[in-house]
């Protein structure tokens, strides 16, 4: 289990009862990849799957926050878990992106941040020759309620 500081996108972030729509819980399946994620379906909308099965997008109602998960094999892109936590790690001041937090382990990691006025998470698990990957981003202003809805994204998300 991924430590709960990793979610460091506010300053402060202020308890908030979940609306309703938070809490009513969809499943989305990828067969191709073989995973799963349970996400507040009140509050994101599916875009529908790729059309090559890779994953899917969602966006909350009003367009402002966005969740992506998807998979590939590493015989189709050459890569590794350490090489792709490397770069998902990096800060860049040229496009403002600044790591606020980030946790490698065997088989997986998660990084934390902001880049300019979005707060974002990245969740990486290789198994079996799978990258399986989950991304969120959001406004920072919208970080007192979105921080805990990322934590549960975050711990749901698993291989």
């Amino acid at each position: 289990m991924f430590l709960a500081p990793l979610l460091v996108c506010a300053a402060a972030v202020s308890a908030q009862v979940a609306s309703p729509g938070t809490q009513r819980t969809e499943t989305y399946c990828n067969s191709r990849f073989g995973f799963c994620l349970s996400y507040p379906g009140g509050l994101f909308v599916p875009l529908g799957e790729a059309e090559n099965g890779t994953g899917q997008r969602f966006v909350t109602r009003d367009g402002q926050a966005e969740l992506r998960v998807w998979g590939f094999t590493s015989a189709m892109l050459d890569t590794t878990l350490k090489i792709e936590y490397r770069e998902a790690g990096r800060s860049d001041t040229a496009s403002h992106r600044v790591v606020t937090a980030k946790e490698l382990k065997d088989n997986a990691f998660v990084v934390s941040g902001f880049e300019g006025h979005w707060c974002f998470h990245r969740k990486m698990i290789y198994k079996d020759g799978v990258f399986k990957n989950l991304f969120l981003q959001y406004p920072r202003e919208q970080a007192a309620f979105f921080d805990p809805v990322a934590a549960r994204l975050l711990a749901a998300f698993k291989d």
